[in-house]
């Protein structure tokens, strides 16, 4: 990853995830900043229904674009984001993804399933794609 090709506050969260010792909240990332996103007495002016929203999505997107388009080693998990130390911690979150993935594949297939038997209906992409349910087997 190239620092020098990240926008401002790109670097800034990246850095702050980078030097954090263990892991960092969306919510620490976004109060970390000012110009990360909107700020509580900020919101106050725009009606939002919950003040910080509009940060919390600004700093996923962001993690997203570091990850996709720069190719940032940023994990996360239920405490937060972090860069991984250790391979244990590479493949834990592997492996948690993975069985989300599996799960919401098979929640996909079932809602596709009642579909078939309540409106008579096929999809090519779920027939042949999920004709097999070995692929949601541990």
């Amino acid at each position: 990853m190239n620092k020098e090709t990240l926008s401002k506050i790109e670097l800034a969260i990246f850095e702050l995830i980078e030097n954090c010792e263990t892991r960092i909240t969306q919510r620490q990332l976004a109060l970390s900043e000012r110009f990360i996103g909107c700020h509580p007495v900020h919101e106050a002016d725009i009606n939002l229904p919950n003040p910080n929203e509009s940060t919390l999505r600004k700093v996923r997107q962001v993690i997203r674009d570091l990850r996709l388009n720069h190719n940032a080693p940023i994990l996360s998990d239920v405490k937060g984001y972090f860069i991984p130390k250790e391979d244990s911690e590479i493949q834990e979150y592997l492996t948690r993804i993975e069985k989300m993935a599996k799960a919401q594949a098979m929640a996909w297939h079932e809602t596709y399933i009642h579909m078939v038997k309540t409106f008579n209906v096929e999809s090519s992409f779920f027939e042949n794609n999920f004709g097999q349910l070995d692929m949601f087997e541990d």
